[in-house]
């Protein structure tokens, strides 16, 4: 059996090498393993033109395994198992509305947004197994569409998770790898720079709760 192990992580500095690596600014810990980022500039973060949450290639819908109605949605895998997202209108914590967003070609993937009373959710459902991915925000695919990154910011108000998720593909199937809580930054903006590469705009919180940001970078490492 082959296990792989997915992190991630910065230019790491041989004990041999006359050639000093600039120290990591900040670091966390992710399924035990403590994770580096590097300082990048404004001018770094900017000059990445790839954007994963809309660059990605979708399908017509068909309304014959994606049924919008009023106050239901329903989608008929080909599994034959109904996944159904229904409406709850009445006010309160359990109230919720469901809508449809586009169907995601790379895996047949439904994309669904639901809203809370007091938060969000996005789900990717499989049209091959009806199988549900729940995401922070909005996917964010990266280049090479082998890994899906999701962030959110919610250390203020505390109603969303604030940190991020890493999912991989694996056979037109989604992986969960880690989800990550941060306590003490927020994951204002991900970007892809390449296919192991990622950018993080940062923010951080005075005592006012007015926000600074600085710019961010790590890599994925399998």
């Amino acid at each position: 059996m082959t296990i792989i192990i997915l992190a991630f992580g910065c230019s790491s500095k041989k004990e041999d090498s006359k050639q000093t690596d600039p120290l990591p600014i900040d670091s966390l810990t992710i399924e035990n393993r403590t994770v580096y980022f590097d300082s990048i500039t404004l001018s770094e973060f900017e000059s990445t033109n790839y954007d994963g949450i809309k660059d990605i290639d979708t399908l017509s819908v068909d309304t014959t395994k994606i049924i919008v109605k009023h106050d239901t949605i329903l989608i008929l895998p080909k599994n034959g198992k109904e996944v159904i997202f229904a409406n709850d209108t009445i006010e309160g914590e359990s109230m919720v509305t469901y809508k449809y967003l586009k169907t995601i070609k790379l895996g047949d993937l439904v994309e669904i947004e639901a809203t809370y009373w007091e938060w969000s959710r996005i789900f990717l459902v499989s049209l091959n197994t009806g199988k549900q991915s729940e995401f922070w925000d909005f996917p964010n695919f990266s280049p090479n569409k082998e890994f899906i990154i999701s962030s959110s910011g919610g250390l203020e108000s505390g109603e969303m998770p604030n940190g991020f998720q890493l999912y991989k593909i694996e056979n037109n199937e989604l992986k969960l790898v880690f989800e990550k809580e941060i306590n003490n930054w927020i994951p204002s903006e991900i970007k892809w720079k390449s296919d192991s590469t990622i950018l993080i705009k940062r923010a951080k919180l005075d005592k006012n709760y007015d926000r600074t940001y600085d710019y961010l970078m790590t890599k994925i490492i399998k």
